[in-house]
């Protein structure tokens, strides 16, 4: 099981990893690039991956046996009148010196090393699904922080062409009001609308550094937007990529799920222990005894056993159990809770494309294009200076909704892709 967890994880980040490029390269990165980096650097998941090494450690550690007990007593320090006379030690020393010697060596009976050996096992499993499931979550975040990133560039590119136009509009307005062939109130107009579209500049500056931050902490690359591939095509059709049988592979596939499922046969294997303990260990001992009992020399074997008259594990096994029934109704809990939410979410994703379809999708040349004409219409008096700014800030009203939309979408399949524990 274990193995297949390990297998499963390297071939992902290969196949992550061969998209990655170097940092100094010309061509943009692209998300597949920066969740190569994320792979290779992020400390989050570097730090993750060393619970695997402590799980290497801790099945060691159950695989060895208790070290025998060496034990020296009856050791005489000085003799009196009444002791016997024994051959000398070695030299001329040892001729009244008595002496006991005895060594001890604990059994496990029942299959106890065994049992904790395959317990350690699933204990691994349990940190191997721990990094997978920072994995997943770490790079579902990296993921959306890339897909706001390029919400917020392109809604920057239009504000700040409204930015630019108005700043020279101004300059126009300020000459013609210091020659009065415009009203002050159209001035005012002008600068009112100048700041308000320069204060939606800086939040959406402010929002981008933000996310780029993020994205430098998940590559540990110096990144800037330039170094970015922000694309603005738009992806069709994400729910035809959904399966139907969606709860199926999330069952199969989803950390928790699986976490759920390991943890019920760690609890099965914490029980089986505490039955083993039932049966009680045994000590062989080999004890040396000198001049202590009627032979000079005495060397003797024994055998001790605790015998199970007050309690047999009564307790931690009752305790076990209980822990085996609390798996089982999380594992429902959580089957349950996953089933709701990926129904919850197709149906956000539905819903959310069934809305992209009505909005047309426009484009900076566009709102370039159009800002250009109602300019041009301003200058010949074909349109008044209050319906060009009520036009320009519907217009961005209405390209910011069809983002932030898009945005929603995108974040939902990916969510989705998140809950089923793999892409689609």
């Amino acid at each position: 099981m274990a193995q297949k967890y390990i297998i499963a994880f390297l071939i992902f980040c290969l196949h992550s990893s061969l998209h990655a490029q170097e940092f100094n390269s010309d061509k943009p990165l692209e998300i597949t690039d920066l969740e190569g980096m994320f792979l290779e650097r992020n400390y989050q998941l570097l730090v993750a991956k060393y619970q695997i090494d402590q799980a290497d450690a801790q099945i060691l550690q159950s695989k060895l046996f208790p070290n025998p007990r060496f034990g020296i007593d009856e050791a005489n320090l000085w003799s009196n009148p009444s002791s016997e006379r024994l051959p000398y030690l070695f030299g001329p020393y040892g001729s009244r010196q008595q002496i006991s010697l005895e060594l001890e060596q604990l059994i496990e009976t029942a299959g106890k090393r065994k049992k904790r050996i395959a317990l350690k096992q699933l204990e691994k499993n349990t940190a191997l699904l721990d990094v997978e499931e920072t994995l997943i979550s770490l790079r579902l975040d990296l993921r959306n922080t890339f897909i706001s990133l390029q919400k917020l560039t392109a809604q920057e590119v239009e504000v700040r062409q409204m930015v630019d136009y108005l700043t020279r509009l101004k300059e126009q307005y300020t000459r013609q009001s210091k020659l009065q062939t415009i009203s002050k109130v159209d001035y005012y107009r002008v600068q009112s609308a100048l700041i308000t579209w320069k204060e939606q500049l800086t939040n959406l500056t402010d929002e981008q550094i933000q996310k780029l931050s993020r994205l430098r902490l998940y590559t540990q690359q110096p990144l800037e937007l330039a170094h970015l591939a922000l694309s603005t095509k738009r992806l069709h059709n994400l729910s035809l990529r959904v399966p139907m049988d969606l709860m199926e592979i999330a069952l199969y596939n989803h950390p928790a799920i699986k976490q759920s499922a390991n943890d019920l046969s760690i609890s099965h294997a914490e029980l089986a222990i505490e039955k083993a303990e039932r049966i009680p260990d045994i000590t062989f001992q080999v004890s040396y005894d000198r001049g202590g009992n009627i032979m000079r020399d005495f060397v003797g074997v024994g055998i001790s056993v605790d015998l199970p008259l007050f309690h047999k594990n009564q307790g931690h096994i009752k305790a076990a159990q209980i822990g085996i029934k609390r798996e089982q109704e999380k594992r429902v809990g959580l089957a349950f809770e996953l089933n709701n939410n990926l129904q919850l979410l197709t149906r956000q994703l539905n819903l959310y494309e069934k809305e992209l379809l009505d909005y047309t999708n426009g484009s900076p040349d566009d709102f370039k294009n159009m800002i250009d004409t109602y300019a041009q219409n301003l200058t010949n008096n074909q349109v008044t200076l209050m319906e060009f700014i009520d036009f320009s800030e519907s217009y961005i009203a209405a390209r910011r909704a069809y983002l932030e939309l898009q945005e929603r979408y995108y974040h939902t399949f990916e969510e989705l892709q998140y809950r089923i524990g793999k892409d689609l």
